[in-house]
């Protein structure tokens, strides 16, 4: 059996959300700043600028946003990371324990994080585009890590913790909605 790369497997959704992060700033609404993927140079520098790099550290979450409609006056900063998932239930463990730690410092400093989730439907239509905050989502990681859920997100706990976004003004509104007032809900982890 062949094994496949997972090293592109986000790119699609990371292009079509940095499309829509762009236009948002070209209306003065929001800044932007995707993170660098941290490599480490293994040889030397070849014609055109080219070298041979490996991953050298875990990657911190995707991007950094600062909304424009009132929030840069307000100082909020929002963490950010891009995910994707083909089938439900979406499983929270998608989060590296890393990322869901840098979430955790920039809600304690009065930031907040989110998820950025693209849930494909395959032929039963199109992609579900949900803005996830980490207020929301982070109980019930927390609750998966420590072994007490199974980790597992349904479509309905999806649709009611998320806000669905389809273009670059309703990302805005999603990113800027905070949190939703949902009791975090787990599922317990089988026996």
């Amino acid at each position: 059996m062949t094994a496949h790369s997972t090293a592109n497997r986000g790119a699609g959704w990371e292009i079509v959300c940095g499309d829509l992060l762009d236009r948002a700033a070209d209306a003065n609404l929001l800044v932007w700043h995707r993170f660098p993927v941290p490599v480490k140079q293994i040889g030397g520098i070849g014609r055109g600028g080219r070298f041979e790099a490996v991953y050298a550290d875990r990657a911190s979450p995707d991007l950094l946003v600062v909304l424009g409609r009132g929030a840069v006056s307000r100082g909020l900063s929002i963490l950010a990371e891009w995910k994707e998932c083909a089938r439900l239930p979406w499983h929270v463990g998608a989060i590296a324990p890393h990322q869901a730690n840098a979430f955790d410092r920039m809600c304690r400093i009065g930031g907040r994080a989110v998820v950025l989730l693209r849930v494909m439907r395959g032929t039963s239509g199109p992609p579900t585009m949900l803005c996830l905050d980490w207020a929301d989502l982070g109980p019930r990681y927390r609750a998966w890590a420590s072994s007490e859920s199974s980790g597992g997100v349904s479509e309905d706990d999806l649709l009611r913790l998320g806000v669905a976004f389809f273009g670059y003004t309703s990302l805005v509104d999603a990113l800027d909605a905070g949190p939703r007032v949902v009791a975090a809900q787990t599922t317990p982890r089988p026996r």
